[in-house]
């Protein structure tokens, strides 16, 4: 009934009582006029009742609302949890003002709960007609949270789309979908925080992602990196004009111990010889020239052997040089015979004396200094002016050195081939910004021993490379991701960096996100605690574009199915939030699929507005965290 039908009735009720009091006629009229009263009254109480229903109401709908807005936040003071509160109160309470002006709310924190109350004076219609003015309602909502033990992965799309209605790269304008899930997620996290009775009852990793996830360049030492197709293309060769890995250590590059930069195949044919003359194998080690005789002037081997050299000169035959009696050399060069040296008396100083006699007479024994020729004697000498030396006869034996022969020695040439060294490539690391691929090999995500791939799972890495995270450089890497933990203003500040850049791969960042819930490399969170649930919360705005090997929308799905599939099947509970604004973001299949329970499951959600993410993380936040109102 409209406010104004009511005040018809109201106005029609007073004035019967009016004429009841003025009336003047007869018993019938005054009769009517009593027996209606309490028939209207009885219908004004009813309206009455039926309205303060519907304050009574909103009124509980407005303090539900307001005590969920409160305990959601974390580290507030009074007065701003007091502000807040009526906010949310003013929002939901959206009656007109003939319902009355509901007084301020008050907010009581205490521990994990709540409490939120206002109350409100209606006034009433026609009860008003028996004295009853206003009609007094209360409303009181409490707030707790239950479960207290939580992980939960975010994987949060930081794709270029996220900047409508801006371009990408954007700078995060107001308005931007990327914008308002920064808003949403800092909502998300103080939930988070409100909810731990204990630190670290409740713990959170953030995974942005596009294409790749950044797992940081502090990481570049990690043994479950694969940085295979990286070290091919990021490197140097010993040799110089190669640029990769595979052109560098090609057989056809290296180089030679004896010839510098050249092929395997050219190296081969080359070596040195022990004899240096020798510069090819077949002349160094020729049986009759390759060599080198220790008697210079023979150059085959026959020649050496069959010749050689006397130990005292003027002797080339070894039986002249090994002739007993001649064969040798005296240190008294008048003799030539052993015979004769040996058998000597002696020897004079000077000239040519071979007696005694003669070498010691007073006047011809001797020496002039002047030219010997007429100053032979000592007289004539010293009348010449020259100096006269005496002979000086020696007795002594002269000593014969007998000829020794040696035979020629031949030692042949040695070949010894050159030795080839492979060129070889020195990856380098440096300049790695910190993203990765999804795992697998390079032609495909199926490996040698798993058919369903490495990119499906979250098992430890291992030694095959396929099982390791593979590096890139991609141009759009988004925000660096973080893992799982409870410092929650780090946590802020991460999100505060993200950005919206690069193609959709929500699987790469759903398999993060599940890694970073996962004992064991690589982000080795601690230990599950007892009593623990596991959660992860993907939201994107679009279908899947492209990962390491495809770029069409079908394969990426068909892996993103197996991955949530296993996921699921490991414990977790996977929430998926699509962003579909104005219907432009295409189907959201694989979303709804992953979602645990699937589209009818009641953890995915679809959004029309970016103020819809702010509203889905509520929701599931409070889910999560068993957020509820007591009473």
């Amino acid at each position: 009934m409209s406010n104004t039908l009511l005040g018809r009735a109201a106005s029609f009720l007073k004035r019967q009582v009016r004429a009841v009091r003025m009336a003047r006629r007869g018993n019938m009229a005054l009769i009517f006029a009593l027996s209606i009263i309490p028939v209207l009254v009885t219908g004004g109480a009813g309206i009455d009742l039926a309205r303060s229903l519907a304050v009574r109401a909103k009124l509980y709908a407005a303090v539900d609302a307001a005590a969920l807005a409160v305990a959601s936040k974390s580290g507030i003071t009074q007065t701003q949890a007091n502000t807040l509160a009526q906010q949310y109160f003013n929002a939901n309470f959206t009656l007109n003002s003939s319902f009355g002006s509901p007084n301020p709310v008050t907010v009581a924190i205490n521990g994990q709960q709540v409490t939120v109350s206002s109350n409100i004076a209606m006034p009433t219609t026609i009860m008003g007609v028996v004295g009853i003015q206003n009609v007094n309602l209360t409303a009181s909502s409490q707030v707790v949270w239950g479960q207290t033990k939580i992980w939960v992965g975010l994987a949060l799309d930081n794709t270029g789309s996220m900047c409508e209605p801006s371009s990408s790269p954007c700078t995060n304008p107001s308005g931007s979908k990327i914008n308002a899930l920064k808003t949403a997620t800092h909502s998300l996290l103080t939930m988070f925080q409100n909810a731990s009775a204990t630190a670290g009852d409740v713990q959170v990793s953030l995974i942005p992602f596009n294409r790749d996830v950044n797992i940081g360049a502090a990481n570049s030492g990690a043994s479950w990196l694969d940085w295979t197709e990286w070290d091919e293309t990021h490197g140097s060769c010993s040799i110089s004009g190669y640029s990769t890995k595979s052109s560098c250590e090609s057989a056809s590059n290296g180089t030679c111990s004896v010839g510098g930069t050249m092929s395997q195949s050219s190296c081969s044919t080359q070596g040195t010889c022990s004899v240096v003359a020798f510069t090819t194998q077949s002349t160094c080690t020729n049986s009759s020239t390759g060599g080198v005789c220790s008697l210079s002037s023979y150059t085959t081997q026959s020649t050496c052997q069959s010749n050689g050299a006397c130990s005292v000169g003027g002797f080339t035959s070894s039986s002249t040089c090994t002739n007993s009696s001649t064969g040798g050399v005296c240190n008294n060069t008048a003799f030539t015979t052993k015979s004769t040296c040996q058998s000597s008396t002696g020897y004079c100083s000077v000239g040519s004396f071979t007696t005694q006699s003669t070498c010691t007479n007073s006047s011809t024994g001797g020496i002039c200094s002047k030219s010997p020729g007429t100053n032979n004697t000592k007289t004539k000498c010293n009348n010449a002016g020259g100096t006269w030396t005496a002979g000086l006869w020696t007795v002594r034996a002269g000593v014969w050195t007998a000829g020794v022969w040696t035979t020629g020695v031949w030692t042949p040439g040695v070949w010894t081939p050159a030795t080839w060294t492979g060129a070889t490539w020195t990856p380098s690391h440096t300049g790695w910004t910190g993203c990765v691929m999804d795992r697998g090999t390079v032609a495909g995500p199926t490996s040698s021993t798993s058919n369903t791939g490495y990119d499906l799972v979250n098992t430890t890495p291992a030694t095959l490379p396929e099982s390791k995270f593979p590096v890139e450089n991609y141009n759009q890497c988004p925000t660096q991701m973080m893992g799982l933990g409870y410092d929650w203003t780090a946590l802020s500040t991460k999100v505060d960096a993200m950005d919206a850049d690069g193609n959709t791969n929500q699987t790469i960042g759903l398999a993060w996100a599940w890694q970073s819930l996962t004992q064991g490399a690589p982000l080795s969170p601690p230990s599950l605690p007892t009593g623990t649930t596991r959660h992860i919360i993907l939201l994107s705005d679009g279908e899947n574009t492209q990962n390491r090997w495809y770029t069409d929308r079908q394969s990426i799905d068909d892996r993103m199915h197996l991955l949530c599939n296993n996921a699921k099947a490991d414990g977790v509970i996977i929430w998926t939030v699509f962003v579909n604004i104005a219907g432009t973001a295409g189907n959201a299949a694989s979303m709804q699929d992953c979602a645990t329970g699937g589209a009818s499951g009641g953890h995915y959600i679809e959004v029309t507005s970016t103020g819809g993410i702010g509203a889905a993380f509520d929701v599931i936040g409070q889910q999560i965290t068993n957020l509820r109102v007591a009473h």
